[in-house]
C-alpha cells in the first residue's frame, strides 16, 4: 500500500491547509505513523511511533529516496519481516517530511491475494506457451468486437493461420523444438500485427487474428501480404535448419458470416484453399467477393512464388522498317503463367491464356519485386538476341525493352544494362528503352542522372506511347532519340480516326517538329493506318498487321526464315 502524499493512513490531508506540523504529528499519533523531518540526509524523529521504527529497525532503512512514494522492507535476523510504506512531503520551509507507516500482514495478504486473482484471471484467457489470447478469450472479445462494428457500420477481417508442416517438426525434431516454434511464431505475429489487430492462438499451430476498422479490401490484403512474408523464417535445428512459413484464409464481417463461428469457419475453408495452392500463401474466402477482388489476391499469393517456378517469360514481336521491310528488331513482352491450373483458370478464365505485364506490374511494384523483374527480362532478352543476331542476316538486330517509372527509380538501369550488354558481346546501341513522358519529363536528379548515364552508354531512348494527350511544348527539350506512336491508344482517344486520317497526319507532322526524332508506330492493325503513316514519314512500325508477338523459339524460326517481309508500298495500299 502506497500513502502519497495528501493521504495520512485512511485520512484525506491536504497540504495546502495543513501548513503547520503540529498537525501532522496529532493525525500521526492518532493513526499510529511515524513521522521524521530534516534535509540533506540529516533527519530527527517527530514521535514516539517513530522513535519506535527506528530502534526496532534502522534510521538507515527510512531515509528518503528521489521517489514521492515507496516501499521498504526490514528482515531481522530472526523472525518475520516487515514491511514500510514511505511518504515524502516538502514543506514550506524548504525541509521535507517523511511519513512512514507500517503494512500489516492483512494489507499484505490482501496484495498477494489480489495478484493471484489478476494472475489467475490472465491465465483462464491466456495460453501459458506463447501468452496470446486463447481460444475462450478470443470468443468472448469476439462477441464484443463485432458489436461494436455492426453499430459503427464497419468491416471486419478474421484471419485463419497454421505453420505450415508443423506436424512434421513436432515428428522429426521433438515437441521441445516445437513448442520454441510456437513461441517464435507468436512473437512474429505480434511484431506484424498493429496493436489495435487481436491475436489468439486458437491451440496447437491454430492462429487467429482479428483485424478492425477494414475500409477496403487493400487493407486486408496488404497485411495478408505482410504476413506470409514476414512468417517466413528459418531457425536452428539439431539436424540442420527448420523452413518455416504459414498459410493464411481470410472472411470478412459482415459479407461472410454474422458471429465468429461463421467467420471462423470459413475462414478455415480459405485456409484450405491456401494449403492446396501449395502453402506459403493466403486466400480469400469467395463466396461474398466479387471476381476482380478473388483476382487480385490470388494474383498477390502467387507472384510470390511466380520467379522460383519461372512462371515468367518472353514474348517477342518483330519491328519492321517501312522502307524496304527489313526486320529491325524486336519488342519483349513480359508474360506470367500460373503453374497451377486452379489458380490458371481463376486468373486468366481461359486454359490457354497468359497474363500480361500491364495486368500484374503494379503489383510487383507494390510488392517490391519490380526491380527484379526488369533485371530478368534484360538478361533473358539480351542472351536470346546474342544468339539471334548470329542468324544470318540479322547480325544488326535490335531489342525493345519497357520500363516503368517506379523501375526506372528502384533499378540501377544503366549498371544492369552496361553489365549484359558485357557479358553477352553486343553493342550499347542493341537495346531500346522505350519509357513514358513523366520519366523525361521528372526533374529527380537520380532520374535526371541515369537518363544522362544511359544516353552516355549508348542506349536509344525511346518516347513511348504518345498521343494527343501527351503532346507537350517540351518534347524537344527531352531529347528523345525517337517517339514512338500507339495506335491503340490513339484510336481510343479518337474512334473515328479511321475515317479521319488527317488527325494521324498531324500528330505525326507534331511529333517530328517538336522532337526532331524518327517516328516509331506500335499497335497497327489495319492498312488504313499504314497507308497515313507511310505518307507522313513513319520509319519503323510493328503491330498484328505483320505478325503477333511470338516466343523465342518461334522468333528463331521465323528468323532463319525472313530477313524482311513485303510491306505495301503508298500506292499499292488500297484503302
Amino acid at each position: 500500500m502506497l500513502i502519497h502524499g495528501n493521504q495520512l493512513g485512511g485520512i484525506k490531508c491536504d497540504k495546502e491547509k495543513c501548513q503547520h506540523l503540529e498537525l501532522y504529528r496529532i493525525m500521526a499519533e492518532e493513526q499510529e505513523i511515524g513521522l521524521m523531518i530534516g534535509e540533506k540526509g540529516e533527519y530527527r524523529s517527530l514521535n514516539p511511533v517513530m522513535d519506535l521504527f527506528i530502534a526496532q529497525c534502522s534510521k538507515k532503512l527510512f531515509l528518503p529516496c528521489d521517489q514521492k512514494n515507496w516501499v521498504v522492507e526490514f528482515q531481522p535476523d530472526t523472525g518475520q519481516s516487515r514491511h514500510f510504506s514511505l511518504s515524502l512531503v516538502d514543506l514550506m520551509d524548504g525541509k521535507k517530511l517523511v511519513i512512514v507507516i507500517e503494512i500489516t500482514d492483512n494489507v499484505l495478504q490482501k496484495e498477494r491475494t489480489q495478484k493471484l486473482v489478476e494472475e489467475a484471471r490472465r491465465n483462464a484467457n491466456h495460453d501459458y506457451l506463447t501468452g496470446l489470447a486463447n481460444r475462450s478469450y478470443l470468443f468472448e472479445a469476439a462477441t464484443q468486437i463485432l458489436l461494436e462494428a455492426t453499430r459503427d457500420l464497419s468491416r471486419i477481417a478474421v484471419f485463419a493461420l497454421d505453420i505450415d508442416k508443423f506436424k512434421s517438426i513436432n515428428d522429426t525434431f521433438g515437441h521441445n523444438l516445437g513448442d520454441d516454434v510456437l513461441r517464435r511464431f507468436a512473437k512474429s505475429l505480434k511484431q506484424l500485427c498493429r496493436n489495435s489487430d487481436f491475436i489468439a492462438r486458437l491451440g496447437g499451430d491454430e492462429f487467429c487474428i482479428i483485424q478492425r476498422n477494414v475500409k477496403v479490401l487493400d487493407d486486408v490484403t496488404s497485411l495478408a501480404e505482410k504476413l506470409v512474408q514476414g512468417l517466413q523464417d528459418t531457425m536452428p535445428a539439431p539436424q540442420g535448419e527448420i523452413e518455416l512459413s504459414s498459410s493464411i484464409g481470410i472472411a470478412l464481417f459482415p459479407g461472410d458470416g454474422a458471429n465468429i463461428e461463421t467467420l471462423l469457419q470459413h475462414a478455415d475453408q480459405a485456409l484450405y484453399d491456401a494449403k492446396e495452392a501449395g502453402r506459403n500463401c493466403f486466400r480469400i474466402y469467395s463466396k461474398k467477393l466479387n471476381q476482380q477482388a478473388l483476382k487480385k489476391a490470388a494474383m498477390i499469393t502467387n507472384l510470390y512464388s511466380a520467379f522460383d517456378k519461372k512462371e515468367f517469360y518472353l514474348r517477342y514481336q518483330p519491328t519492321y522498317n517501312i522502307d524496304n521491310g527489313c526486320i529491325k528488331g524486336v519488342e519483349a513482352f513480359v508474360r506470367w503463367r500460373p503453374g497451377t491450373p486452379w489458380s490458371k483458370r481463376l486468373l486468366t478464365e481461359k486454359d490457354n491464356t497468359d497474363i500480361r505485364c500491364d495486368v500484374f506490374l503494379h503489383l510487383m511494384e507494390r510488392m517490391g519485386r519490380s526491380s527484379t523483374l526488369f533485371e530478368w527480362t534484360v538478361r533473358t532478352a539480351c542472351e536470346n538476341l546474342a544468339q539471334w543476331r548470329k542468324l544470318p542476316g540479322h547480325k544488326d538486330l535490335t531489342i525493345s525493352l519497357n520500363c516503368s517509372m517506379h523501375q526506372f527509380k528502384s533499378t540501377h538501369i544503366s549498371r544492369v544494362i552496361e553489365e549484359n550488354l558485357h557479358t553477352h558481346n553486343l553493342p550499347y546501341n542493341a537495346i531500346f528503352l522505350e519509357i513514358h513522358e513523366d520519366i523525361f519529363n521528372s526533374e529527380e536528379p537520380y532520374i535526371q542522372k541515369t537518363l544522362k548515364d544511359l544516353r552516355s552508354l549508348g542506349t536509344t531512348l525511346v518516347l513511348d506511347g504518345f498521343t494527343w494527350s501527351k503532346v507537350s511544348p517540351l518534347l524537344r527539350q527531352w531529347q528523345p532519340d525517337c517517339v514512338k506512336l500507339n495506335m491503340k491508344n490513339f484510336l481510343k482517344e479518337h474512334s473515328d480516326a479511321v475515317n479521319n486520317q488527317e488527325t494521324i497526319a498531324d500528330l505525326i507532322s507534331i511529333a517530328k517538329h517538336l522532337s526532331g526524332a524518327p517516328i516509331h508506330a506500335g499497335y497497327i492493325e489495319s492498312k488504313e493506318q499504314l497507308s497515313v503513316l507511310i505518307e507522313n514519314g513513319c520509319k519503323i512500325v510493328q503491330g498484328h498487321l505483320f505478325s503477333r508477338s511470338m516466343n523465342a523459339k518461334t522468333v528463331t524460326d521465323f528468323l532463319r526464315q525472313n530477313r524482311s517481309v513485303a510491306i505495301p508500298s503508298q500506292k499499292t495500299i488500297s484503302v
